[in-house]
């Protein structure tokens, strides 16, 4: 079943990303979009899909900042765990997490102990 007929998609607004103000929206029960304005044929759009988070979540890219001493900072790229699974085998305090996106941005996701929402 596609996206569209199992309506992941129908109903929804994808925004452009950058070069416009534009969005997308696609219509239930059709093969018709819409489209806020003029937008070029190859403008990037970017699908965010939401679930929750918890410190059990495995993740591809967890970056963990720790602290060495007081003030002095380090970090580290781990792939494939989850919060809980890297707390186990801290020897430094860790201080956050952040989860390493595609497009080489991070989002802040665990800081001094807890989840951030």
């Amino acid at each position: 079943m596609g996206a569209r007929k199992s309506g992941s998609i129908t109903r929804k607004i994808f925004f452009s990303t950058g070069f416009s103000d534009g969005f997308v929206r696609f219509h239930p029960n059709t093969n018709k979009c819409s489209t806020s304005s003029f937008i070029p044929i190859d403008i990037p759009f970017i699908v965010d899909i939401e679930k929750e988070v918890t410190e059990e979540t495995k993740f591809d890219r967890l970056l963990e900042v720790y602290e060495i001493q007081e003030g002095v900072y380090m970090s580290e790229l781990h792939t494939s765990i989850s919060i809980n699974e890297r707390l186990e085998n801290t020897f430094f305090p860790t201080k956050a997490f952040y989860i390493l996106n595609d497009g080489l941005t991070m989002t802040l996701i665990w800081k001094d102990g807890e989840l951030v929402e």
